[in-house]
């Protein structure tokens, strides 16, 4: 599993998936927020992706709405709370909402392979291997003033030589998704101390 996990990163890093990092070139009279700075707070954002995608027979697309709330402590713990919304071309909806709890830098299994959050340099990242691919989210947290805000950015990469990227299937058990497209079309989030 820590193979995998590490292979992901590999994969992310090898193919330049780093904007989150060139976002990090903070001034350097503001330190880095550290992650004991974000206990008790709630990190939500919002993705919509367009997406393009192959279980059997011709391509189909969609659009997916993902809204993350991680809860962050006490200590090292994190809950994450995902609500997606698959919504078809005919405007047809689909919620699935999933709660996972994790520990920072320890890895666990996710439902297409292992999942880990790392904090660093300001920056919470969630690194997910697929069972082809991987992907990674990256949340930038800075200080405004006397308030923490974040911005976010959430890639998919393909392995090198693996062909497309491949998920398993929530709505056919058994069946495997090939994504041929996957575009970011928007992303919001906020720090909120609750």
């Amino acid at each position: 599993m820590i193979l995998k996990v590490w292979s992901a990163i590999f994969i992310l890093a090898g193919l330049g998936v780093t904007p989150a990092q060139a976002q990090r070139q903070v001034q350097s009279d503001v330190p880095a927020v550290q992650f004991k700075e974000l206990e008790g707070a709630h990190i939500e954002a919002e993705f919509l992706y367009q997406r393009t995608f192959r279980v059997d027979g011709p391509p189909r697309s969609n659009e997916l709405l993902s809204h993350f709330d991680i809860a962050i402590g006490p200590g090292n713990a994190l809950t994450q709370t995902v609500n997606s919304t698959i919504i078809r071309p005919d405007g047809r909806e689909r919620v699935q909402t999933s709660t996972a709890e994790f520990v920072l830098n320890k890895p666990r299994k996710g439902t297409n392979g292992p999942v880990v959050w790392k904090f660093e340099k300001g920056t919470l990242t969630r690194l997910q291997s697929l069972l082809s691919g991987a992907r990674r989210i990256s949340f930038v947290i800075k200080r405004d003033g006397d308030k923490l805000t974040c911005t976010v950015d959430a890639a998919f990469a393909r392995e090198e030589g693996m062909g497309e990227i491949e998920t398993r299937s929530t709505a056919r058990p058994g069946a495997k998704v090939q994504w041929l497209d996957i575009k970011q079309k928007s992303a919001t989030c906020r720090v909120v101390q609750r």
